[in-house]
Order: C-alpha cells, then structure tokens, then sequence
C-alpha cells in the first residue's frame, strides 16, 4: 500500500503588524481574530493527511502564543521582521526530507474546508493530466509538464481576469477541479521539498523587500511555458488572500469567516 503523502506547514504568523501593505482587512476582523481564522481553517483542511505544522512566530503576543500551543504544533518564535521570517522559512525547508511537500503560509489566507482534499487529488492525478500528445501548432504540445518542478498557489487573484493582466495560459481538469496555470505568486504557496533545495538562492534573494514579483519571474518566466517550473491555481481558488481588493472570486468568504469568528473568543 502506497504511504500518504506527507505534508509540512510552515505558518508565518506575526499579530505586531496589521498589514505590510497596509490593505485594508475584510469584514472589520482585527488582526488576531483573522490569524486565528486563518488559521482554524487550514487546520480543518488538512484533517485526515499526514501532515506536520510549524508556527513560525513573528513577536507573537503571550495570547497569540497560548492560541497556537493548544494545537499539536511545533513553536519556532522571534523577532524577524517580514524579511527575515521568510529566510528563516527557507531555513526551515531546507531540513525537511526531499520527497515531503511543503506549504509556505502567510497568516492572512482563509480556506476553504477541502482545499487539501482538491490539492491532494491534483498531486495524485498529475502524471495523468500533463500526459501530452505531440500535435502541430499546439504549444502545449512542446512543453514537457512532467519534466517541471511542480507549484501550487492555492488562491484565484481577481486581477487574472482583468483585460490588462489576461494571458494566455494551460488549463486542466482534475477529477474535482480545474487548474489554471499562472506565472505569478505570493508568498504563499505549495511545493516539493527538492524543488525548493533548487531554488534556496533565489528564495532568499527574493526575500529581500519580499520581492515576490522576482520569485514569479524567475521561477516561472513571463509566459511560463521555457522555465524549468510551472505553477498551477485552481479555479475557483481554495483560499483567498484577505485583502480587500484581492480576494479569491465565486466563494462566499463572508460566511467562512463569520464561521470561524464564531468559534474563536477574540
């Protein structure tokens, strides 16, 4: 029988900062509750996985920290910065073993209650799905899927389908969902634990002013087609960044949210 496939997460979380980027948050949730949210929600996504999780612990408050400690967690606490708690993730995922995969999560992505189950299937069903045939003119027909290292970057940003940011893109279809390819990530995101012993130094390059935008470049090419790495989001997203302007279309986030502050004390 084929062992599960086991996941480790690494959790930045840090409740000193409301938003780097000083976006407004959604549905007036004060910092702490949408750390708690966020993070009850991928705890209820991973049910029945193997899986490990890290709290990587930004000057967390004595409340933050006695949240996290009442869940089987691993507690690796600082006093970092945005920049360096990325670095310190990467070091991290360096020790992780070469076959797991690792789930980069910032503390501001709600999910939805089988975002794991989807991914899980995906990761299953991918050998399946990038089987190619060779067919004039298809350019897909030219990229070997399999031979990519593969990313999953579980959110839908709106701004895909805008008229300025439209590209042309590789679609599939797992057996509950459909994948789009995309060229741009945060981060936050999902990867096999070789695929990020590959690229440590532009991980910590990037790290720099969290360049995310020279992360994506780099990793996947303006088109992403050439590159040695291919990203894929689902559609429609299985969690949403919680920035006002930036959240994942076709779900009721509203509803997850007040689900969840329901079952938290502040």
């Amino acid at each position: 029988m084929k062992a599960k496939r086991k996941y480790t997460i690494i959790f930045r979380a840090c409740d000193s900062v409301n938003a780097v980027n000083k976006t407004p948050r959604p549905f007036e949730l004060a910092k702490s509750q949408l750390i708690k949210i966020c993070f009850l929600s991928l705890i209820d996504a991973l049910k029945g996985f193997n899986y490990r999780v890290i709290i990587l612990g930004d000057k967390l408050s004595e409340g933050m920290i006695a949240f996290f400690n009442s869940f089987e967690v691993e507690m690796c606490l600082g006093s970092y910065g945005n920049d360096a708690s990325i670095r310190e993730s990467i070091n991290i995922a360096k020790t992780i073993p070469d076959d797991e995969w690792i789930y980069f999560c910032e503390d501001d992505y709600l999910h939805v209650p089988n975002s794991f189950s989807v991914i899980d299937n995906f990761l299953n069903e991918r050998n399946v799905l990038f089987r190619q045939q060779r067919k004039l003119y298809n350019l897909s027909s030219l990229v070997n899927l399999k031979g990519k290292d593969l990313f999953v970057f579980p959110p839908d940003y709106p701004d895909r389908y805008s008229p300025r940011y439209r590209k042309h893109s590789l679609i599939v279809q797992s057996s509950d969902c459909h994948w789009r390819q995309v060229t741009n990530i945060t981060f936050t995101f999902l990867a096999k634990s070789s695929a990020i012993k590959k690229y440590l130094s532009l991980l910590h390059t990037s790290s720099r002013k969290a360049n995310d935008s020279l992360l994506s470049r780099r990793l996947f090419g303006q088109f992403g087609f050439l590159s040695n790495s291919i990203c894929f989001s689902p559609m429609p997203g299985l969690s949403t960044h919680m920035h006002v302007n930036s959240m994942t279309p076709l779900r009721d986030w509203e509803k997850i949210a007040q689900d969840y502050k329901s079952r938290i004390h502040n």
